[in-house]
This record gives C-alpha cells, sequence and structure tokens, in this order.
C-alpha cells in the first residue's frame, strides 16, 4: 500500500509531461511535414497542367508536320492548284483536326491559302488581325532553313491566347528545298481550357502574364527566374501557379490551379484524434498500472492456485503427460492416462528412463529425446507386461522447480493405426474375395521376379478365366456369381502354396503365382492339380455348378523378364485355350504373340475398310434344279486388303463380331446390294431374289426390324425380292424374341432362310414356330453325300423335314454332277455351288445371267 501511494503522483505528473510534450511535437513537425506533402503535391499538378498544355503544342506540331511534308502540298504551293484546297483545306478537316488557323506561305513568305475557323458556330472567318505582325518577314514563325526546324508553343493575339505550330513544306520524304511554310494555329480559349481541366481531373484556369501584381505573395514569388510557385489560400485551398512563355520567350499567360487543402485537414484531424486517443490511452494505462499495483498484493496467493491447477490439469488430461529431465530423460512426474496406457503406478515410473520405454531405435534415450524436440512422431511403446502400444509423441522444453524440463505428450493411436490398416488392406485386396487385387499382384510378382533374378529360380504366371461364368451370372443374377467367385478364391488357395499368391484381376479372371519353382514340370504339376480340383461341382443356394478355367502360363525367365509382359502373355495364352475349346491350359508360345499381334493389325485394318472403301461384295447364283436356270443369288462379303490381298470372309467375319464392326459393315452390305439390283434392272436385267446374311450381332439389335425398313425405303428396293440368311445358334438364344423379331421382318414382305441347317441346335419344336421360308443344307454334309450313309440319310431328312414343314430347300457347296444329281432325286429345289459358278463380282454376275438365263 506504501508503493503503490509513493508511485501514483510520480506516475501522474510524468504523463503530464509526456503530454504536453507530445502535443508540441506534433503541432511542429507533423503538420509541417502533411503541409509539405500539400506543396509537393499542388506543384506535381500545376507542372502536369503545363505539361498538358504542352502536350496540346506537340501534337499540334505532328499534325503540322503531316500536312507540311506532302507531295501534294509542295506541288500546291509550288503551281497553286486549288483543286487541293478544294478536297483537304475544307471544313471537315479544321473540325477534324480541332484547328482555328490553317496558312500555308510561299517561300517569299506570301500566303499561298490562309483561313481562320470557328469550332463552336462550324464555320470560315477571317484571319485575325493581330496574327499578321507574326509572319512578317524575318519573323520567328518564318525562320525554317532545314528540314527538321519546327516552331510550337503559344502566341498573345488581340482575339485571346492561340496553340500555334510552325513547319517548311517539304516532299513526302522529308526532301527539299524547302517551298515555303505551313502554321497551323488552335485557340486555348475556355472551351479548351476546360478539357483539358476535365482529361486531368484539375481546377484549372489561365491568368494574363502581367497579372502578377495582382496576385500578392504569388505574384511576388512567380518571376522568370522562379516560374513555378504554391501559395496556400487559408486553411480551405491551396494554389498553385506556373509562369508560362510565349515563342518569342516573352511572358504568355500563368497556369493556376487550385486544390483542397484535403490532406492539411486531415493531418489536422488526425493529429486532434490522436492526441484524444494518447489521452485516453494515458488514462487506460494510469487505471491498469493502479490495477496492478492492487493486485500486487494478492499475486501469491494467485501462484498458489495456479499450481493448484497446473496439476489438477495435467491428471485429468486424456492424453498421456510424461515430464523427464532434458540431459538424461529420466521421468520426473506422470499423470494418470499415461500410467492407464503402459499398466505403470505413478512411483514405478519415476526413475524410469524413456529408452526402457521405446522398441528398437527408438531405446537409445538422447537420440529419442532430439527426434521429439524436432517434430511428432509415431512410436511402439513397451508397456509393463512387455506388449506394445502404438503412439504418437510430441515434446517441447518447460520450466520445472528452476530446470529446464521435458514435457513428453502421448496420444493413443491404436484405433487409427488399425483403421490404417484396413484401408491398406481394402486398397490391395478384392472386396469380393478377401485375395490379392491387381495393383498388390503387380507388388507380389516384381518382388518374385527380383528373388528369382538373385537365385536363378523359375517364376510361372497363371492367368485363369473361369468358362461360361456369364451364363452363370445373367441367369442365376450377380448375388450367386458373387458366392461362387468367392468358393472359386477359396479352392484356389487350397490348391497353392502358402508362399504362393492368388489374385483376382477383376470379373472372373484370376492370376496365380508361383514363385521359387525349380523345374517346369512341376508347374505343370500344379496346373494339372487345379484343373482337377475343378472337377467336383460348386455349391451356391443349394445349388450345383460346373465351373471349368482356361488357364494361359507365362514364365521367368522363358518368355520375358517384366510383371507386366509376363501377364500379358499369359492372357495370349490364356486365349488359346478358349479357341481350342477351354478347359485346359496352354503355355504361352512366340506363335501366340504373333498371331495377336497379326489379329491387332487385322483389327485396326478392319476399322478403316469401310471409310477406305476396301470391302467388295461378290454373288454366287442359286440354280433351280428342275429348270437348271437361275433364280437368284446370294451377296457375299470380301475384303480386299490394300497389303494382303483378298481376305475370306471367315478370318474377318469373327473379328468383325467381336468388335461390333459388323454392325456398320452389315448396315453397308445390305445398302449396296439393294442399290446393286436396283442398277441392274435399271440395265435391263429381271427382278431377282437377294440373299443377305445377318450377323449374329446385327439380330440382337432391338431396332433390327426398322433399321431394315429405312434401308429398303432409303433405297427404293422392293421387300419381296429380299431374303434374310439367319443362322439357327443365335436364333435360339432367346427364342421369344427371335419369334418376334422374324414376325416382323416377315410382315415387311421379306423372305427368312435358315442358314447351316443341322450343324448347331436343329430343334424341330423351335423350328416349326419360326416363319421360315427356306432351309439351307451346309456344305458340310454335301461334301460326303455319295460316300457317307449318314451324311445322305441327314440330308434326306432334311429335305423330308422342310417340305413337311412348306419350306424350301437349297443346298450350298455342291461341286459335282453325282452331288447335284443325287439332290435332284430327293427333291432339292435350289443349289449353289462351284459346279455352277463360283462368288462372281457384280460385273461378272451380270454377264452371267445374260449369258445362261433365268426363269
Amino acid at each position: 500500500m506504501k508503493l503503490r501511494s509513493k508511485s501514483l503522483p510520480i506516475l501522474s505528473v510524468s504523463l503530464a509531461g509526456m503530454f504536453l510534450l507530445l502535443y508540441f511535437v506534433t503541432k511542429v513537425f507533423l503538420l509541417d511535414s502533411f503541409a509539405r506533402i500539400e506543396v509537393r503535391e499542388a506543384a506535381e499538378n500545376v507542372e502536369r497542367a503545363v505539361n498538358l498544355i504542352n502536350d496540346e503544342a506537340n501534337n499540334l506540331n505532328i499534325v503540322c508536320g503531316d500536312y507540311s511534308a506532302w507531295d501534294d502540298v509542295y506541288r500546291y504551293v509550288r503551281d497553286g492548284n486549288h483543286a487541293f484546297e478544294k478536297s483537304n483545306l475544307t471544313a471537315p478537316t479544321f473540325a477534324k483536326q480541332r484547328l482555328n488557323l490553317i496558312m500555308y506561305l510561299n517561300s517569299a513568305g506570301d500566303v499561298i491559302f490562309g483561313k481562320a475557323f470557328d469550332l463552336e458556330k462550324g464555320r470560315f472567318t477571317p484571319v485575325p488581325a493581330g496574327f499578321f505582325r507574326h509572319i512578317a518577314p524575318g519573323n520567328l514563325l518564318l525562320s525554317h532553313t532545314t528540314p527538321d526546324s519546327t516552331v510550337k508553343g503559344v502566341i498573345n493575339l488581340p482575339e485571346g491566347l492561340m496553340i500555334v505550330a510552325s513547319r517548311p513544306i517539304l516532299t513526302s520524304e522529308y526532301m527539299g528545298p524547302i517551298r515555303g511554310t505551313l502554321i497551323m494555329g488552335r485557340y486555348l480559349n475556355a472551351t479548351e481550357v476546360a478539357g483539358l481541366a476535365t482529361m486531368a481531373r484539375l481546377s484549372l484556369c489561365l491568368l494574363p502574364g502581367g497579372a502578377t501584381s495582382v496576385l500578392g505573395e504569388a505574384g511576388v514569388m512567380l518571376s522568370e527566374a522562379s516560374p513555378r510557385t504554391v501559395v496556400a489560400d487559408g486553411f480551405r485551398y491551396i494554389n498553385g501557379y506556373a509562369l508560362v512563355k510565349d515563342i518569342y520567350g516573352h511572358k504568355a499567360f500563368i497556369v493556376k490551379v487550385t486544390d483542397r487543402r484535403t490532406i492539411y485537414g486531415r493531418g489536422m484531424r488526425a493529429v486532434g484524434y490522436f492526441l484524444l486517443c494518447f489521452f485516453g490511452l494515458v488514462l487506460g494505462f494510469a487505471a491498469i498500472v493502479h490495477f496492478l499495483l492492487k493486485k500486487l498484493a494478492v499475486s501469491q496467493q494467485q501462484g498458489k492456485e495456479l499450481e493448484q491447477r497446473y496439476s489438477l490439469v495435467i491428471e485429468g488430461a486424456n492424453e498421456g503427460i510424461l515430464i523427464t529431465e532434458r540431459t538424461t530423460g529420466a521421468i520426473i512426474e506422470s499423470n494418470g492416462a499415461i500410467q492407464n496406457y503402459l499398466g505403470y503406478t505413478a512411483e514405478e515410473l519415476i526413475g524410469l528412463y524413456l529408452g526402457q520405454l521405446a522398441f528398437g531405435d527408438a531405446a537409445i534415450t538422447d537420440t529419442l529425446i532430439e527426434r521429439l524436440l524436432q517434430q511428432k512422431r509415431e512410436y511402439r511403446l513397451r508397456r509393463k507386461d512387455g506388449s506394445a502400444l502404438d503412439a504418437e509423441l510430441s515434446a517441447g522444453l518447460i520450466p520445472y522447480d528452476g530446470r529446464e524440463a521435458l514435457c513428453i505428450m502421448v496420444k493413443d493411436i491404436r484405433e487409427r493405426k488399425q483403421f490404417e490398416e484396413t484401408l491398406f488392406f481394402q486398397a490391395n485386396h478384392d472386396l469380393l474375395t478377401g485375395i490379392p487385387n491387381r495393383y498388390l499382384l503387380h507388388d507380389r510378382l516384381e518382388q518374385a521376379l527380383a528373388a528369382a533374378r538373385r537365385e536363378g529360380h523359375i517364376v510361372a504366371v497363371l492367368l485363369l478365366d473361369l468358362d461360361n461364368f456369364k451364363i452363370i451370372n445373367d441367369t442365376y443374377g450377380h448375388p450367386v456369381g458373387d458366392q461362387l467367385l468367392k468358393s472359386v478364391a477359396n479352392r484356389l488357395k487350397s490348391v497353392v502354396r502358402s508362399g504362393d499368391t492368388i489374385a483376382r484381376l477383376g470379373g472372373d479372371e484370376f492370376v496365380i503365382i508361383l514363385a521359387r519353382i525349380g523345374r517346369i514340370e512341376d508347374v505343370i504339376l500344379v496346373t494339372e492339380h487345379l484343373l482337377k480340383h475343378f472337377f467336383n461341382p460348386f455349391v451356391v443356394n443349394d445349388n450345383e455348378f460346373f465351373v471349368s478355367p482356361s488357364i494361359g502360363l507365362a514364365l521367368y525367365p522363358n518368355d520375358d523378364d517384366s510383371a507386366a509382359a509376363l501377364l500379358t502373355k499369359a492372357d495370349t495364352a490364356m486365349y488359346h485355350v478358349k479357341d481350342k475349346g477351354r478347359a485346359g491350359f496352354q503355355f504361352f508360345t512366340t506363335e501366340m504373340n504373333t498371331r495377336v499381334v497379326d489379329r491387332m493389325e487385322l483389327e485396326v485394318g478392319l476399322r478403316r475398310a469401310l471409310e477406305r472403301g476396301e470391302f467388295v461384295i461378290h454373288y454366287q447364283p442359286k440354280v433351280e434344279l428342275a429348270t437348271r436356270r437361275i433364280q437368284g443369288m446370294e451377296a457375299l462379303l470380301r475384303w480386299n486388303h490394300p497389303e494382303r490381298g483378298l481376305i475370306p470372309p471367315d478370318t474377318f467375319i469373327p473379328l468383325a463380331e467381336e468388335t461390333g464392326l459388323i454392325i456398320m459393315i452389315g448396315e453397308w452390305v445390305l445398302r449396296t446390294v439393294c442399290e446393286q439390283s436396283s442398277k441392274w434392272q435399271a440395265a435391263g436385267l429381271p427382278p431377282m431374289k437377294m440373299a443377305v446374311n445377318i450377323s449374329a450381332r446385327q439380330f440382337k439389335q432391338q431396332d433390327l426390324v426398322e433399321r431394315i425398313g429405312a434401308i429398303l425405303a432409303e433405297t427404293g428396293f422392293a421387300p419381296g425380292l429380299l431374303e434374310l440368311e439367319l443362322t439357327e445358334s443365335y436364333l435360339m438364344n432367346n427364342v421369344d424374341e427371335a419369334v418376334a423379331k422374324l414376325h416382323g421382318l416377315k410382315g415387311m414382305g421379306l423372305g427368312l432362310s435358315l442358314d447351316d441347317f443341322g450343324t448347331g441346335y436343329s430343334s424341330l419344336g423351335y423350328l416349326k414356330r419360326f416363319p421360315i421360308d427356306v432351309v439351307k443344307i451346309d456344305k458340310s454334309f454335301v461334301d460326303d453325300i455319295l460316300i457317307n450313309p449318314d451324311d445322305a440319310t441327314i440330308v434326306r431328312t432334311i429335305i423330308l423335314m422342310a417340305h413337311n414343314l412348306n419350306m424350301k430347300v437349297v443346298a450350298e457347296g455342291v461341286e459335282t454332277g453325282e452331288q447335284l444329281d443325287f439332290l435332284a432325286e430327293h427333291g432339292c429345289e435350289m443349289i449353289q455351288g462351284y459346279y455352277f459358278s463360283r462368288p462372281l463380282p457384280a460385273d461378272g454376275f451380270a454377264a452371267m445371267v445374260r449369258t445362261w438365263g433365268i426363269e
């Protein structure tokens, strides 16, 4: 209390003295700084105004230069061509260039042309009388002796100030001799000054050059030696003055720029606010000091309370806290959370070193302390029972009983670690089956290859694709398909060694990596063993499913040494198994790769063949046996490859089916044959039945009937002359849908024939539901009808069955007269084959028809 009573008077006197000193300094120095800033800104503004007037003179000089250095002007002054005046020295010219005066004088000083113009009224006026004294002989405006001579500036006329520019008259190449002088003038009147003021955003006016005597202090200060000055006009305005001379060096006028004293006014207000704020701060500071002095008496008691709260916070914290010696790491203090984490009591932890609580490299105490002070780290701590605790540790230095100590925060991150492990598993494993996915597969394969390179082992990559899985998945639904894939994964795991890898690529494709293999024979044994395990059915929801795998194998180092290449080659081998009938295995060979590359090249060429016009259509005649005359033809597609020549359809049609290109190709074929048939009829050939093959991919289109109808309408082809050849195999996939489409086509008037009959399902129960007109006997039966009794019986049966169903029969591939006689004997209506003709180009077929004749 005694200290407070002595301190307050001293503090009050000190603060009052500081306030008076600050007031004086602010008044004398700060406001003067504001005034200097304001004077500098006013001087800049008046200089800017003068520069604007000079810019006007410069611009006028440029225009004068354009009109003085000109071949037409040169001849005009020399020859007196008045046509030049009428076309160039008109009122629009004065108005466009904002000119009040244009005067051309010859080298003798005679005026060739001289006119004045009132810009506001838009009319010519007499040349100001006062101007003529400025063009007297020897005057500055006429004193041009060199081509680059110019005179620009201001002159005083009785009519007012005028900006003038004078240039010698030269050729367009600025060459002499000088023929005379061009003078242009523009009044510096109130309108012009107002425009300059608006453009510069200044309060601008011009005063007479001799007005210095009435300007008071500014007039005294303004002289030729000091042509610029700034004078304050009270507290509200500040004026800037500039003395401007005319072209002769005489006083022409004074530029006056008036500005509001905004900066000084703001400075005055700022000083007032500052002093007011400072006074308030002084009072506040005095109150704070008084408050602190009052609180000083009870600070010791507050310190004790703070220490108690500190202990409560540490003990109640959710995270573990350890306080250790800075240098040794010996534990001084701990809280309940860390004691629960580690299973120690507070007494047991005191004296232990940090290294005793950590595993591995972290057991080195001094290293652990330095790392923790650098940044937050994750460690595995040793619990009292020897188990591990995943924890995140962070540390900082704190004062503790007069020395530096280390405060370590310990956070239990076991849940986070478990979550991260779950995420890692999900990122690297197939969520359906739980086995590795393609990402982990590539990692495992790279590891296996690295080990094989070091140790000289074989690595086998087996790629499995489940045969007919899609049918099961589509028929029984995805839940059943998913359960089946899980069962397959479990069965695969039961076959291979624990060190081998089983992965799912996606869909029904699996990969097995057999590492550290000594002999290729071992790979064969494992693969055969694997196939045997698929002999037993898979049971899903009380349903038994028999699923076989097609397995492709690629070996390191035999086939390749990179993971990606081995997977690709195993995939190639797997597709070779599928092509050979499925349910087996095949090692990769170079020939397979060649076929794959060849297939890819063929596919690329196929995608471009249509737009390049490489497809051609050949026509094979259909001959009626009873009359031996041509009754129609079958359109057969050929690909005339620019490099490989004519490619047979059995090479590229399956590829077109697989890629979906058959849709566009099929429509092109249909449109082309309709147009060709129309051309034949226009050329005098009678109408003939045209048979066109429809592929499985085309038939699956929902709008097939509409597409064919559109092509017929587009080409104008008669539907009754078109016959679509269909294959029984794809008709049987969805009988109800097939029947509906066939009736739609039949309703359009098209003919329908069943191609390759007897090679597929050949179900009579379904056949009678199809509105078929013609059954075609496949060439495979016709080839051996004379030597194979079974083929002969099949052909006779097909003919008899077709006739009983009111269908006609066409036999394909007839090549001999004996075959022809057999078919005629048993009632076959029509044949096609090499016996009569190979498939022919359009011109060849037309020639054959004309020679052969038709029914």
